[in-house]
C-alpha cells in the first residue's frame, strides 16, 4: 500500500473523521471499529488495511495531532527562553484548542500526557544541547510531565502561577 496514493490519503481522512466524530461523544472504549466502518463508508477489512486496532488510530492521530501542533515550536527555547518557549507551546495548543479538548477526556488524558511528555523530550533531545541518558530522562520526564500536568492543554483557564513555576524550574534544570 503507497502511503502517498490520493485513495489512501482520503480512506484515512475518513477514518480519522470518523474516529474524532464519535469521540467527542463517547470514551475510546465506548468505540466499535463497525461505527467508525459505517460513518467513514468503508469495510472492516479496510479499516484493518490501514490499522491494527482502534488504539492504534489513535496512535497514529495523536502523531498526526502532535506533528501539526508541535511542529512549529522552536525546542532551543527550552534552554534559551523557557518564558517564549510556553508563548509557543500556548499559541500552539490555542490554534488547536478543539482537538485538545476532545482527546484530554476519560481514559485517554493519561494516554495524551504520556505521549505529550514523550514528544517533547525526544525533541528536546533532537536540540542535541543535552546528553541522552537515564539521569535527564529522568529529570526531563519530571519536568516536562509536570509542566503538561499543572499546565494543562485548557487554554481558558488561568494558569499563570503554574506556569512561573514550572518556568523557574526549567531555568534550574539547564543551568
Amino acid at each position: 500500500m503507497r502511503e502517498n496514493d490520493l485513495r489512501v490519503i482520503k480512506t484515512k481522512k475518513a477514518i480519522k473523521e470518523a474516529f474524532m466524530e464519535l469521540y467527542k461523544k463517547k470514551s475510546i472504549d465506548k468505540i466499535r471499529i463497525n461505527e467508525i466502518c459505517e460513518k467513514a463508508m468503508i469495510s472492516k477489512g479496510t479499516f484493518y488495511l490501514h490499522y491494527l486496532d482502534i488504539y492504534d488510530l489513535y496512535d497514529q492521530l495523536m502523531e498526526n495531532i502532535f506533528e501539526d501542533t508541535f511542529n512549529d515550536i522552536h525546542f532551543d527555547l527550552f534552554f534559551d527562553n523557557p518564558d517564549s518557549l510556553f508563548d509557543e507551546i500556548e499559541n500552539s495548543i490555542f490554534s488547536h484548542q478543539e482537538t485538545f479538548n476532545a482527546l484530554t477526556k476519560g481514559k485517554t488524558k493519561d494516554m495524551l500526557l504520556k505521549h505529550t511528555t514523550e514528544v517533547f523530550i525526544d525533541r528536546i533531545y533532537q536540540t542535541d544541547r543535552i546528553e541522552k541518558n537515564n539521569e535527564n530522562d529522568l529529570k526531563l520526564n519530571i519536568l516536562i510531565g509536570s509542566m503538561f500536568t499543572i499546565f494543562p492543554m485548557d487554554t481558558s483557564k488561568n494558569h499563570d502561577i503554574s506556569k512561573e513555576l514550572i518556568k523557574n524550574l526549567i531555568k534550574e534544570y539547564v543551568n
